[in-house]
């Protein structure tokens, strides 16, 4: 996994809650401002562990994230205040590095614009993968869009975007419940819905684009995922079982996807349209 270069070490001053779930909180870090998820009860404990592995598996698949970190929290020195009021406790907090930059507002132009617009398919791909509900739940499920979390930021070319992700809290199971070994199930490694297809997307997903993912996610080895695992913090309460069987639900989710992911896609993207199913096959033989 890409190590993560920004470090901030303590919390200089609260900003402002931002009222979520999550009791997220704009905050200014010694390493400049941020936006910081204290620790709390388990079933949002279980969002920061969600966070810290997204995190980390969107860097191995090598889609954009802001820069992040664990941090440790003092009640008594820091004093982050709840949306009840109350302090957060002590404990690791999950820490997101603030870009300039506004959230994408559902227009397609502005993808389009954007200099790395040939994420939209990636991050389809990734969000399927992780089965997170947080960007755009499947079709005939509840839910509401989060255009939120993803961040038109300043790119490398002056007065063009770049995209990135935000707040991946709701990967692998719905908001609010733990993760555990029943949200892991590993019949739901062949759960057949797309995650994180916005309309929008549709005519920026690329057959090219998609067979570069899929090859990608056949690269994921249970030795990548155990590393990766062995290293989330324990102060999360991931219980070690759970680690292992949701291991076994990102390698065999990777390959389910890299077989049965291109017919699914092409029925909802190119409707009626030539389709190779299995264009990465050919790549590889």
């Amino acid at each position: 996994m890409t190590a993560c270069v920004w470090s901030p070490r303590s919390v200089l001053r609260f900003g402002r809650s931002l009222g979520t779930a999550c009791a997220t909180a704009r905050v200014v870090t010694d390493a400049g401002r941020a936006y910081l998820k204290p620790p709390l009860p388990q079933s949002v404990q279980s969002e920061l562990a969600c966070e810290w592995i997204a995190a980390q598996l969107a860097a191995w698949f090598e889609l954009p994230t802001c820069e992040w970190a664990v941090l440790p929290v003092d009640a008594e020195l820091d004093r982050i205040p709840l949306p009840n009021g109350q302090p957060a406790p002590s404990g690791l907090a999950f820490v997101t590095r603030e870009l300039p930059g506004h959230p994408w507002g559902g227009a397609v132009e502005s993808l389009e614009a954007a200099e790395n617009s040939e994420i939209v398919t990636s991050l389809v791909v990734f969000d399927t993968w992780l089965r997170n509900v947080g960007r755009f739940p499947p079709a005939g499920t509840s839910g509401r869009p989060g255009y939120d979390r993803l961040l038109l930021a300043k790119g490398g070319i002056p007065g063009v975007a770049r995209l990135v992700l935000l707040d991946q809290s709701q990967a692998f199971r719905p908001a609010g419940q733990p993760l555990d070994t029943t949200a892991c199930d590993l019949f739901q490694s062949r759960d057949p819905q797309v995650y994180g297809l916005f309309p929008a997307f549709r005519r920026l997903v690329r057959q090219d684009d998609l067979a570069k993912s899929l090859e990608r996610l056949t690269q994921f080895q249970p030795r990548t995922a155990r590393d990766l695992l062995q290293a989330l913090p324990q102060e999360w309460g991931v219980a070690p079982e759970t680690c292992q069987v949701l291991g076994q639900f990102l390698v065999e989710r990777a390959a389910w996807l890299a077989e049965t992911l291109p017919t699914r896609l092409a029925r909802i993207c190119w409707p009626g349209k030539l389709f190779d199913p299995d264009p990465y096959m050919k790549r590889r033989s």
